[in-house]
């Protein structure tokens, strides 16, 4: 089918324009058209001309690429023979399983104790020495009190112990008794009831009136310490410090806005979150814990001089002076 150009170009009512062009069917091709050409020309020779043209080219392409093509026998060619093959194994004739991919690393959530002693400056040669000897004592004649310790704390607190029916060998304890066990369903039934004094008294317990300023042990049948009334250092910035944790403590809890399930804990009704190094329920090395959502809740109580205070006083730490 040809096309040829039209005399009127037709358009529609919003005045698109047709194509210009109208098709001539075949059988009517030899009346409509005109030669585009003469009869004196003839496309064959420029055609055949083109083709040898080509052909010359592409063989001196190919003699650049080859040089020694001509001088090579391909029959005298040795080329290196393949490896050989496996034995042939019918059990391994199928398409291996894909390995699992491997699993992501555990996320550590925590430091390990050696981890964080690394970064610690190395010790003088004075604490060097200090060391070893502690260390060197220790093993010959195990931990021993020092003179001023024993004459301020430990005499006056051995000249009032409290007696208690209580044998410490009955006490339950973990494997190496290294932590005391948890109680059983039987002693624990009852324990979050609230009880008055004389039904506690009734119940075993006794009162020790006690002014929190001496320190008072706490013996067993067979005169063994089992537990101590630590008093309260006697300086007159201690009280001040105290009411400046708690108010610092209160007001981090009252910012953090913990969840109501967080304020039900077995000590007491108030939220509770770990610090520091653990060494227990099945670590093989201390580990510094490690908090995710109240980070940098416990970074400023820690940071804190007054909280600071406290927690050298509780660890057994001899307080600076104030």
């Amino acid at each position: 089918m040809l096309w040829t150009p039209q005399g009127r170009q037709p358009k529609t009512r919003r005045g698109t324009t047709f194509s210009p062009y109208t098709p001539i069917l075949e059988d009517a091709l030899d009346s409509a058209c005109v030669p585009l050409c003469s009869d004196e020309f003839d496309f064959s020779p420029l055609l055949a001309d083109s083709v040898a043209h080509e052909h010359e080219r592409d063989e001196d392409r190919e003699h650049a690429d080859d040089p020694e093509e001509d001088q090579s026998n391909t029959v005298d060619d040795v080329y290196p023979s393949p490896p050989p093959l496996p034995p042939y194994d019918p059990m391994n004739d199928v398409d291996d399983v894909p390995d699992r991919p491997a699993p992501p690393p555990p996320k550590r959530m925590c430091t390990a104790f050696d981890d964080m002693q690394e970064g610690k400056k190395p010790l003088t040669r004075a604490h060097r020495r200090q060391k070893e000897k502690h260390a060197r004592d220790v093993e010959h004649d195990g931990h021993s009190v020092s003179t001023s310790t024993l004459l301020t704390h430990v005499l006056p607190a051995l000249a009032a112990p409290v007696a208690a029916d209580l044998n410490a060998d009955t006490l339950p304890t973990t494997h190496g008794a290294y932590a005391a066990a948890r109680e059983s369903a039987e002693e624990a039934r009852g324990h979050k009831k609230p009880r008055t004094c004389e039904e506690l008294i009734g119940l075993g317990f006794q009162v020790i009136p006690w002014s929190g300023f001496d320190a008072r042990p706490l013996v067993d049948v067979h005169g063994r310490i089992f537990a101590v009334l630590v008093r309260q250092p006697r300086s007159a910035s201690w009280d001040a410090d105290v009411w400046a944790a708690y108010h610092a403590i209160a007001a981090e809890a009252a910012a953090a806005a913990f969840p109501s399930e967080m304020y039900k804990h077995r000590r007491g009704l108030y939220a509770v979150l770990n610090a520091g190094l653990a060494y227990g329920k099945g670590q093989r090395m201390p580990a510094r814990l490690h908090q995710t959502q109240y980070g940098a809740l416990l970074d400023h109580l820690l940071g804190n001089p007054a909280v600071q205070r406290m927690a050298t006083f509780a660890s057994g730490k001899r307080l600076p002076a104030r």
